[in-house]
């Protein structure tokens, strides 16, 4: 097409009524989207101060593997130097609690990897890569200490050693340093890692946490649920039990991480907006303020 030609259809485009309304409403999507951002930005400020707060305090204690620090009372953040290091201690405990074949059996990591293998696109392990949080409460562990499971590593007993005489229920949580050299950066991942599984961690063992996010997806788009459970189990690494924790820890923490095309969260913005604020509530609670 010569140049005469496309200056004739700007001017068309430029001057017509209807391609004017068009560009209008384009706009005011794309000011609706920004808001929708600022708003659940703004919202869910007080929980990432108080997890930076968290980050930057003085470890419980610390091992040669990794480093442990008290979110609130009786969730325990194990922090990691490598995402590898993370996932290589976390794998058998958490598929044993959520994994869609092996919840709640025994298996060797060599099966776990066979499986693995079989359904990811590439065919490949990516599972050190691709996990770089975890959440289990404590009584995952009490088939390991039971013996059932064989082969014990290294990395697994360093975990299985450090909590053996701990008395009650309690919850671990992992994450992994962020390797970047931008730290502003680096800290809001590891921030936004910890705030989703620390929603796990409150909805399995605070009830009233539980009940409120119940309320809120039971007011939420079943239409959204739909979709959100679709992508989930697209992911093929939910177990089915898990996938309403798992919808409420996504909406209340990873809004801002979706590939619009897979699933657009904005629908289910007042719902969100309930979620954080539960989340931030019930958070600080626990902490005393």
């Amino acid at each position: 097409m010569n140049q005469k030609a496309i200056l004739v259809l700007i001017v068309i485009y430029l001057t017509n009524p209807f391609s004017l309304a068009f560009a209008s409403r384009c706009n005011k999507a794309v000011k609706s989207d920004q808001e929708f951002h600022v708003e659940l930005r703004q919202a869910e400020k007080r929980i990432y101060d108080y997890v930076y707060e968290r980050l930057q305090a003085k470890p419980k204690l610390t091992t040669e593997r990794f480093s442990v620090i008290e979110i609130i009372p009786k969730v325990y953040f194990l922090r990691f130097e490598t995402q590898r290091d993370l996932a290589m201690s976390f794998l058998r405990f958490q598929e044993y609690y959520e994994s869609p074949k092996y919840k709640g059996q025994v298996f060797s990591r060599t099966e776990f990897k066979q499986y693995y293998k079989s359904v990811s696109e590439t065919g490949k392990f990516t599972y050190l890569s691709d996990w770089g949080g975890f959440n289990i409460p404590s009584k995952v562990l009490t088939p390991f200490y039971e013996g059932k499971f064989p082969f014990i590593t290294e990395r697994e007993k360093a975990i299985l050693d450090l909590f053996k005489d701990k008395k009650g229920a309690f919850y671990l949580i992992g994450g992994f340093k962020e390797n970047t050299k931008d730290k502003k950066k680096a800290l809001f991942w590891e921030a936004e890692t910890i705030i989703h599984e620390l929603a796990h961690a409150l909805y399995y063992f605070d009830p009233v946490y539980h009940e409120k996010v119940e309320r809120v997806l039971n007011n939420t788009s079943q239409a959204v649920l739909n979709e959100l459970k679709q992508w989930l189990m697209t992911m093929g690494h939910y177990h089915k039990e898990v996938i309403r924790d798992e919808q409420h820890a996504y909406l209340a923490t990873n809004w801002s991480s979706f590939d619009r095309n897979e699933f657009d969260p904005m629908p289910a913005f007042n719902s969100i907006k309930a979620l954080i604020k539960n989340l931030e509530t019930h958070t600080l609670k626990h902490h005393g303020r």
